[in-house]
């Protein structure tokens, strides 16, 4: 991780120009516009900060197999009828992300990648 700030802190820059200020001052991903969109069977890389478009209804998404919120409430992120949040989703490790769908981190969840053998009692739904 290279940083972009001065020693004052500041954002911190990561994998696929993602801009986070996680190391730095401890909050959450700052989404930005150059998130990745991996095609639906790309490998995903730790590290790397990818575009993210949840379903609220189902707390869960597809982005090379299907994920679902492990910590966080997205209750009141949107208003119905509208079902998703986009935003950045940076990978912690193969099986565990984070999510930010806002500047200010109000809009912030943590994501475990369901396994293969679990079926999902509601299936994430694309925008």
């Amino acid at each position: 991780m290279e940083s972009a700030a001065g020693a004052g802190g500041g954002a911190a820059r990561v994998a696929g120009g993602i801009t986070s200020n996680d190391d730095l001052s401890g909050g959450p991903p700052i989404p930005t516009a150059s998130a990745i969109r991996p095609k639906p069977d790309e490998q995903l890389v730790v590290g790397a900060g990818y575009y993210f478009d949840g379903d609220l209804v189902c707390r869960s998404c597809t982005l090379s197999g299907i994920w679902e919120i492990d910590q966080g409430d997205v209750t009141g992120w949107q208003r119905p009828p509208e079902r998703h949040e986009g935003g950045t989703f940076i990978l912690d490790s193969p099986s565990h992300g984070t999510f930010n769908g806002d500047s200010e981190g109000k809009k912030t969840a943590t994501f475990r990648l369901r396994r293969t053998n679990e079926i999902p009692e509601c299936p994430p739904i694309p925008r």
